[in-house]
């Protein structure tokens, strides 16, 4: 039993060793993708909030010109 085993385990190994590179590429793509997900939402939510200070920006901008 324990010899099956560590055979299995070879088999994994050398399976492991052999597709490393792979499932690395494999991670690293759902990595990026989580992360670009992650990034998007993000920028998403700074360009309203830039949207929303610039437009409060030139309502100001608008009243300032309006009063002068």
């Amino acid at each position: 039993m324990a010899s099956k085993i560590s055979g299995d385990n070879s088999l994994l190994s050398g399976y492991l060793k052999r597709n490393s590179l792979f499932i690395t590429i494999c991670w690293f793509e759902i990595d990026r993708t989580i992360f670009g997900l992650a990034s998007g939402l993000f920028r998403e939510n700074i360009h309203s909030i830039w949207i929303t200070r610039d437009s409060a920006r030139q309502t100001s901008d608008t009243h300032l010109h309006a009063t002068s």
